[in-house]
């Protein structure tokens, strides 16, 4: 026989087709037997049957009875669904059910099923009994009924009772109550946070009453006054009467400032007023200079009376140094301008004086300086339009002052020139030239007759001249004919030389050369001069004799000249057949090259022509090798450019990321090098130096890559190493120095993800070893945290064990005070903060609760069932003496929880826990044993 057969014995099979024949004939029967089934006068005990006839009904006194008193609850829910109905369809009068029920909480009971809402809200509204809308909350026979209760329900202390009350038991009445208590707590604490504010701020009020005042008092008070009107409602008599104190006080302060700022203000308008007086008076003064400064008279009274007004209202303010210096210089220019218009009159007049002055004096003339001084009184004009007549003397006075100026600068260079010429005379007379002293001296004569005037110290040196030109004549009287019989003697001694004639020509050269320079410079003295004919005959004579060998000589050289410019000539000539007829699309370019260096090696051989006859055959051969060189250039800018676009290239591959490629690259750019043509060589030794630097630099940024990537791959290893030598030393901590560590260990992480490329040889190493030491750390403060939430549970046993002695004790005591000093006692040993949630509540109920001496045998027994209960839950074997009380409580959670989800076993326990907490006192013996059991079913869920 299966377990549940011999749990329940055999059930009796219902038979379902008499039921529904029953309840079919139901239809066919009069109300009375309908009422006889419905209250089970016939010995009913069907209640389906009953049921189908009171849903049949429509007495309300019938319904009213059966709703009330039958012993089933099932038949009293549809005795009232039933009353509800009639009620909503109108056949059963509500006022009339009202009166014929009396008890509104029976009412209730009723219309709590009924479809309108709005009645039964409007018939809660009618109440204002709370202990009955309590009692409805907690009681109400539907839902709906116990909601619109609860909602009705304002006082705090009965909310409180009913969260209690409701708590696990029906969550939707829980709710709103839970919601009610959560406003009232947070009305609460904005009265509290009201109150604070208040407070806050009559302190600061005060505080600023006694502040001393600066640039922000006003602003901070009228920021306080602000803040006091939004709170002011808020606050009682004595806060207001407070706040009132310390405005006033305040206000005073803000008052006795501003009246004092608005004094000075009108100090400093008073003071502004002066200002702009000075400013008139000095306008005023302005005015007069101006009138003075363009010839027009004033009147001494008005100077008098504006120097008066200028000191009376110093009385007042004394005036500014500009101010007073701008004072001072219009006095001082009134007088000197009053003392030129008397003296000269009008401008005009004055221009007009200055116009016939002498210009040629060394110093100004006084109307000059007059006028100057004069005119220095446009500046008061400054920012105004300067009068016409002023203008106009000013540039009168500049363009007498340039006249001026010019003619002195023209007599200064007169005097400049004469000083040089009598320099350059002194020099020629120093080194015998006499004859171009003594022309010097004819043009310093003519320059002295422009001159007006000649200053003592050209004088002086003039004299000078002219006694060093006697002197010079008559040496050149007395030095030149034996010179030139010496000259005579060495040219015949030239006749019959065995000197080359080339140096020989020299020579002759040289002495015809002096023989000119002693007859330049004067000549001889008249007696002398045909002496001195004879000698130049002698000298001419010997020459021609002594240069016949050279005028051979020359003559040979001539036909050797004229034999290279034939030699020439055909070199130009080969030149022009080889441009014409060369292949210039299929050049070899190198071999042109040398054509060209060739011809001009044989053209310099070709030496010595005759210039005037080689120009025109140069010119040529130069134009025949401008035109071949200009293909050769063609060609080289072509392969320059070739060039500098493998340059350009080259440095390209500097910015490629891809260094092995570039390398490659690089290695065909300088193949494509070798294969480019000519180019000058100068051109090309600077291309290749640069092509060569950027190669060399792409090979260079390639090995420093090398180097660098093999530096940052030693350096990341060691940043791994310490990585997770940190992550093992983090994993050695203890305690709460191991939780807080957590941070680090995610910093770690991130650092570690973080690092770049490892060596290759020791990657995999690395990275297992980082993830064990992670892996380490995080075993080990898992291990940690369970500990730790174990130890907050352990807390809580040891906690209970002390109040459970407590009470114990607390069952021998009669003395109020005593046992709460007891209790007092207790809980402060208790670490509070140290236990799970809901655990310091569950410890203060306990010890709470009401203890009595004749319920130790009933809390023993309940320790006993919830180790049962928890020996069940964890599997555990139970003591053989409870083995029958083990089995008596699974065979009723068999019949109470048949094919209910079992709860998660951790869940379950910590149920177990706190009903473990509610159990009262027993003795210390009785407990040990028991606990240990349900401590070791713990211990087995929490592992």
């Amino acid at each position: 026989m299966s377990v549940l057969s011999r749990l329940f014995g055999k059930t009796k099979k219902s038979q379902p087709e008499t039921r529904i024949n029953k309840i079919t004939a139901l239809e066919s029967l009069s109300p009375d037997a309908l009422m006889s089934i419905a209250l089970g006068e016939k010995g009913e005990q069907d209640d389906q049957l009953r049921v189908a006839a009171i849903e049949r009904l429509d007495d309300a006194n019938t319904l009213r009875d059966i709703a009330f008193s039958s012993t089933s609850n099932q038949v009293q829910r549809i005795a009232r669904q039933r009353l509800a109905a009639l009620v909503d369809t109108g056949k059963i009068d509500f006022d009339q059910l009202s009166t014929q029920l009396g008890d509104p909480v029976k009412l209730f009971a009723v219309m709590s099923f009924s479809q309108q809402a709005d009645r039964l809200e409007q018939l809660l509204s009618s109440i204002n009994d709370n202990e009955l809308l309590y009692k409805m909350a907690r009681e109400g026979a539907t839902v709906k009924l116990r909601q619109i209760a609860a909602e009705k329900i304002e006082d705090r202390e009965q909310l409180q009772h009913l969260l209690k009350d409701t708590k696990g038991k029906d969550k939707a009445v829980y709710k709103i109550v839970k919601d009610k208590c959560d406003r009232f707590r947070e009305e609460e604490k904005s009265i509290a946070a009201t109150q604070t504010a208040i407070d806050t701020l009559l302190q600061s009020l005060a505080q600023h009453s006694q502040r001393v005042f600066d640039v922000h008092y006003t602003a901070k008070f009228h920021l306080l006054q602000q803040q006091w009107q939004a709170l002011v409602e808020q606050a009682n008599e004595t806060q207001q009467q407070q706040a009132n104190e310390a405005i006033a006080a305040c206000q005073v302060k803000v008052n006795e400032v501003e009246a004092a700022e608005a004094e000075a203000e009108a100090k400093a308008i008073e003071l502004a007023s002066a200002d702009q007086h000075r400013q008139d008076i000095l306008q005023a003064l302005a005015a007069l200079v101006k009138q003075l400064a363009v010839g027009e008279p004033v009147e001494d009274t008005q100077i008098q009376q504006l120097s008066a007004q200028w000191q009376e209202a110093a009385t007042h303010k004394p005036a500014t140094a500009s101010e007073q210096k701008s004072y001072v210089t219009l006095t001082e220019m009134i007088p000197a301008l009053q003392q030129q218009l008397t003296r000269y009159g009008s401008i005009e007049n004055h221009v007009a004086l200055l116009a016939s002055a002498d210009s040629d004096a060394d110093d100004h003339p006084p109307v000059y300086r007059h006028l100057k001084q004069r005119l220095e009184g446009k500046k008061i004009f400054a920012g105004d339009t300067v009068p016409q007549n002023i203008l106009d003397a000013q540039i009168a006075l500049e363009e007498w002052d340039k006249q001026r100026q010019a003619k002195k600068a023209e007599q200064h260079h007169l005097q400049r020139q004469i000083g040089g010429l009598i320099r350059k005379a002194k020099d020629a007379s120093s080194t015998g030239k006499l004859q171009q002293a003594a022309g010097l001296r004819r043009a310093i004569e003519e320059k002295l007759a422009q001159a007006k005037t000649v200053p003592a110290h050209l004088q002086g040196q003039l004299q000078q001249l002219d006694e060093m030109l006697d002197k010079l004549q008559d040496w050149k009287d007395y030095a030149v004919l034996p010179k030139k019989h010496e000259l005579i003697a060495q040219m015949k001694s030239f006749i019959g030389s065995e000197e080359h004639p080339e140096a020989l020509s020299i020579k002759i050269k040289r002495l015809q050369d002096e023989w000119k320079s002693l007859s330049k410079g004067g000549g001889l003295h008249k007696e002398n001069q045909e002496q001195d004919q004879e000698l130049w005959e002698d000298f001419h004579q010997s020459a021609q004799t002594a240069y016949q060998p050279c005028r051979e000589y020359f003559a040979e050289q001539a036909a050797v000249r004229q034999r290279n410019l034939e030699s020439c000539k055909a070199l130009v000539e080969q030149l022009k057949t080889y441009e014409q007829n060369y292949a210039w699309d299929a050049a070899d370019w190198k071999a042109v090259e040398k054509v060209v260096r060739l011809a001009r090696q044989e053209w310099r051989s070709y030496s010595p022509t005759e210039r005037a006859a080689t120009q025109p055959v140069l010119a040529e051969f130069d134009a025949v090798l401008e035109r071949i060189d200009q293909k050769l250039n063609d060609e080289r800018n072509k392969n320059a450019a070739q060039k500098q676009n493998l340059i350009a290239r080259a440095k390209q591959l500097l910015e490629q990321e891809d260094t092995r490629a570039a390398i490659d690259e690089v290695k065909q750019l300088q193949a494509q090098w070798q294969q480019v043509g000519v180019m000058a060589r100068s051109l090309d030794q600077k291309l290749w130096r640069e092509f060569r630097a950027a190669c060399d630099a792409i090979f260079a940024k390639k090995q420093q890559q090398t180097a660098e990537f093999k530096g940052e791959l030693e350096a990341n290893l060691t940043a791994a190493e310490q990585l997770i030598a940190r992550m093992r030393e983090l994993t050695e901590l203890n305690g709460q120095a191991l939780m807080d560590a957590r941070k680090d260990v995610d910093e770690l992480q991130q650092q570690y993800t973080a690092l770049g490329f490892l060596p290759k040889a020791k990657a995999n190493g690395i990275k297992s070893a980082f993830v064990q030491a992670v892996d380490a750390f995080e075993t080990k403060i898992k291990r940690e945290r369970q500990l730790a939430r174990q130890q907050v549970w352990l807390n809580l046993f040891a906690a209970n064990d002390q109040l459970r002695e407590c009470q114990w004790s607390l069952l021998k005591v009669t003395d109020v005070e005593q046992a709460d000093a007891l209790k007092a006692d207790a809980m402060a040993n208790i670490p509070a903060d140290q236990l799970p949630s809901g655990g310091l509540k569950a410890l203060q109920q306990k010890l709470e609760s009401t203890l009595a001496e004749t319920r130790v045998e009933q809390h023993l027994a309940d320790l006993r069932l919830l180790c049962i209960r928890a020996e069940i839950l964890t599997g555990a074997t139970t003591p053989a003496q409870d083995q029958a009380l083990r089995m008596e409580y699974q065979v009723k959670q068999l019949e109470q929880n048949f094919g209910q989800k079992p709860a998660d076993a951790r869940t379950a326990f910590d149920g177990l826990v706190f009903e473990w907490l509610a159990v009262g006192p027993v003795s210390a013996a009785d407990y040990a044993p028991l606990f240990t059991r349900f401590h070791n079913c713990w211990l087995n869920v929490v592992r």
